[in-house]
């Protein structure tokens, strides 16, 4: 198996792409079968990024909030808000931010943040229960592309 990325330059026709590869692409022949990602080439910009979403983040919850990183790419915002509204209010001004640049890379990389809202019942839910059902709400935002998942 050979596998290469590539970014489809032009569609010729008939299940038919011209596409820029990233590496050599010795052994590779016409007809081959692909696979699409549905997306463009991805260069990791890195915690540069990261740092300016936490940045945006930061700027935009209460002090009372806690916020911290959970992995990869994902960050948590903790409230005591109780009313859906209220955190869907805080979750709008942190995706304010979406289509913002950050300069990373040597490139102008524009912020794309989506969210989930997860309502703990008071008393409810042990820790791990918790970390379960965040990982749950995360997992739905990355499956379904969606801006935003809640329980």
């Amino acid at each position: 198996t050979i596998v290469v990325m590539a970014e489809v330059a032009q569609q010729i026709g008939d299940s038919r792409v011209r596409a820029i590869a990233l590496k050599p692409t010795d052994g590779l022949t016409r007809g081959a079968k692909v696979r699409n990602l549905g997306h463009g080439i991805q260069v990791p910009v890195g915690d540069a990024v990261l740092a300016r979403c936490a940045e945006r983040i930061e700027n935009e919850i209460g002090e009372d909030m806690l916020f911290f990183r959970v992995g990869r790419d994902e960050f948590v915002v903790v409230t005591r808000l109780y009313e859906e509204a209220d955190a869907r209010a805080i979750a709008d001004k942190i995706f304010a931010h979406n289509g913002e640049t950050v300069r990373a890379c040597g490139r102008d990389v524009p912020l794309s943040m989506r969210g989930g809202i997860l309502r703990v019942p008071d008393g409810e839910l042990s820790y791990f229960e918790v970390l379960e059902e965040m990982q749950r709400v995360l997992g739905c935002v990355r499956e379904t592309e969606s801006r935003e998942c809640r329980t």
